[in-house]
């Protein structure tokens, strides 16, 4: 329920943007918006879908799931593991759990699987089969997607709700976040394998802290880490997120390989931040619930409008 209410605030709000803004270029009629040209950061062609399997209350398997995405013109995708943070849920589309099958309508359907996302609830990715399983998937169908790593829940008190309280207590946790995504690394590595960290939240998804783990890794001659941002996992408010943005992205930039959004009208200026900083790199949109096609069809719609309103120069 939470889910659907989220998804029904995110389509009011893009109402009433559009409502605002009538006298600009969503004057236009919805049919007439164009999509953003080639070389755009927002041209459909630099976009990957993200959340799409987990979220879909049609639960369509991956054959169907993968000719949707190509119906829609979507060339990239990126893809949440099975490794939830939380087990298997009663209520999860059981479809996620056949990597091959995946991997391989996909495939078919010629989309790009360009990122993998893994919760690593463990401190040594090598103990966890399911990692080495994927990876090994991936080998046999010559892939090398991204992988994000988010914290682990593990301890999900300490990932989430505990934020050290002592010097100490933040080098330690940085010392051990690093030196679990340093494993995975060295996991990854054979595979040809890119690992970045993803901000949902907590004390991991804070940029200070990510940068802290990187710095760290770079002691260990680790360098190749980068990062995800995600926009609505960054703060508890859009409010916060959009007065820290500017100082966030200055820090975060040189780290960055994409960017995910809900796409919503709140985030047009950070979308205007970014784009101004030359930082070229691929973008991805959020399946929030609900139809995962009419999910799909809006963001992608939305995401045209609110490109369309950076290239004439439109402000909130």
């Amino acid at each position: 329920m939470k889910m659907i209410n989220e998804y029904v605030l995110m389509v009011a709000a893009a109402v009433i943007f559009v409502i605002l803004h009538v006298p600009t270029v969503l004057a236009k009629p919805m049919g007439c918006i164009e999509s953003a040209p080639a070389g755009s950061l927002w041209t459909h062609d630099n976009l990957h879908v993200w959340e799409v399997a987990n979220r879909d209350l049609k639960k369509r398997g991956p054959d169907e799931r993968a000719r949707m995405l190509k119906q829609r013109g979507i060339k990239h995708y990126a893809y949440l593991s099975r490794q939830d943070p939380f087990g298997v849920q009663p209520d999860i589309n059981t479809s996620q759990l056949d990597i091959d099958a995946e991997i391989e309508a996909m495939q078919r359907s010629g989309i790009d699987i360009r990122a993998w996302y893994f919760w690593v609830n463990t401190n040594d990715p090598a103990d966890d089969p399911n990692i080495t399983k994927t990876f090994e998937a991936f080998k046999r169908h010559r892939i090398h997607p991204q992988v994000w790593v988010p914290q682990s829940h593990a301890q999900s008190e300490m990932a989430y709700t505990i934020f050290p309280k002592t010097q100490e207590e933040q080098q330690r946790r940085v010392n051990h976040e690093a030196e679990r995504i340093r494993l995975l690394v060295k996991l990854a590595e054979p595979y040809g394998l890119k690992v970045n960290l993803y901000n949902h939240g907590g004390w991991f998804g804070v940029e200070e802290n990510q940068l802290a783990i990187l710095d760290r890794l770079k002691e260990f001659r680790v360098t190749n880490v980068g990062m995800v941002f995600n926009f609505p996992h960054a703060r508890e408010t859009y409010e916060d997120l959009q007065q820290e943005f500017p100082q966030i992205w200055r820090r975060i930039k040189p780290y960055v390989v994409a960017v995910n959004m809900d796409v919503n009208p709140y985030y047009l200026e950070l979308m205007r931040i970014v784009e101004a900083s030359g930082w070229k790199g691929p973008v991805g949109i959020l399946a929030r619930g609900g139809d995962a096609e009419v999910d799909v069809r809006y963001n992608l719609t939305a995401l045209d409008w609110l490109a369309a309103e950076l290239r004439h120069g439109v402000s909130q």
